[in-house]
């Protein structure tokens, strides 16, 4: 920069010095997606990417986009604005997906940005055997059809979707895990079929119906409808005035929530365990930690306990039906004691910790 300074005789001076003008990083706002008519990505739904780029520089760009299923989209300098028109992406895998955005300027600053979603479907896991249904944040209505001997129906809406019909091979389905998410949804499995279904409503008002297998089934906040039928069934209604069901079977009924609720691999163990040949006296023992449990316990060290087991405040309605069955409830005298309609004189109740 280059400066004359003149006095008021007209005489003059010269004077040069340097400026260091110093890059200011790109920002990225406003970054969201789009999955058209329904509230949630579907599997092998296009879904489409926005976000506005701004730099008070004349500097140019690069992008990266890492859709959070291992694939990456590069924009170069010449395509940048489609940030702004809208990147599109198909994604083959369900569940939770992490999206960032990386934006990059010519003197090498970053903008970084990221959003999260969740790809809802249905699909089989052919290694595992595992029937994965997973839902939206809005209404979802999901029902498994044993059609015959050697084949198994799914038929589901999610999110507002039109409704779906899929087919499986009953032989490669070893277990039906459901994640249903927000909303108030509809689901249940068909009382012919005896494979072992797991069934989370997540928030909203749920209804809930397993089928001939030992069910796992966790209503989640809300006012749900939990309906365990055969099978020995874990029935938790989470936060809500609940109704449980547990029908036939010996089923464990808890009017609130537990540790476990989204703990897959804890209630699995619980189930194994429960679901065991021992007497029931020492399952009871088992699942809870009782003084005389088994050593060789399938549960391991995952309990349900009076302190990690939690009212909810209000009343909840039980009902363990046939079999001798476990519950977990507030029988103290107050405005929000649970009921249990069909106590026997052979079952056990377990007490709540206070409400979390």
């Amino acid at each position: 920069v280059k400066g004359r300074i003149i006095d008021k005789d007209g005489g003059w001076q010269d004077y040069t010095t340097t400026i260091d003008v110093l890059n200011v990083a790109p920002t990225i706002s406003n970054l969201s997606l789009s999955a058209g008519s329904v509230c949630t990505p579907l599997l092998g739904q296009a879904v489409t990417l926005t976000a506005l780029l701004a730099d008070p520089g004349a500097d140019t760009h690069t992008a990266v986009i890492d859709w959070g299923d291992g694939h990456v989209t590069t924009l170069g300098s010449s395509d940048i604005g489609d940030l702004a028109t809208g990147l599109t992406h198909t994604y083959s895998e369900l569940g939770p997906q992490a999206i960032n955005v990386t934006v990059t300027d010519d003197d090498l600053d970053t903008a970084t940005s990221s959003i999260t979603t969740t790809v809802a479907g249905v699909m089989l896991d052919a290694l595992s055997g595992e029937l994965e249904i997973v839902g939206t944040e809005c209404d979802d209505s999901v029902e498994v059809h044993k059609v015959s001997s050697s084949t198994l129906k799914v038929v589901y809406s999610l999110g507002g979707s039109a409704a779906t019909t899929v087919t499986y091979n009953a032989s490669a389905v070893g277990h039906i895990r459901m994640d249903l998410g927000g909303g108030d949804d509809w689901a249940f499995v068909t009382q012919n079929l005896v494979k072992p279904a797991t069934m989370l409503g997540g928030a909203g008002n749920d209804k809930l119906t397993g089928g001939n297998g030992n069910d796992i089934l966790v209503g989640g906040g809300g006012a749900d409808l939990l309906i365990g039928r055969q099978g020995n069934d874990i029935l938790i209604g989470g936060v809500g005035i609940d109704l449980l069901i547990g029908d036939s079977g010996s089923d464990i009924l808890v009017a609130g929530s537990t540790v476990h609720d989204v703990d897959l691999a804890a209630l699995d163990a619980i189930m194994a365990e429960w679901s065991s040949s021992r007497s029931y006296v020492q399952r009871v023992a088992n699942v809870t930690d009782g003084v005389d449990k088994s050593s060789d316990r399938l549960n391991g060290d995952h309990y349900f306990l009076d302190s990690n087991v939690f009212d909810d405040g209000v009343i909840d309605f039980l009902s363990g039906g046939g079999g001798r069955d476990l519950f977990f409830a507030n029988e103290e005298w107050s405005w929000s004691s649970d009921w249990i309609a069909d106590l026997q004189n052979n079952e056990f109740v377990e007490g709540l910790a206070e409400a979390i």
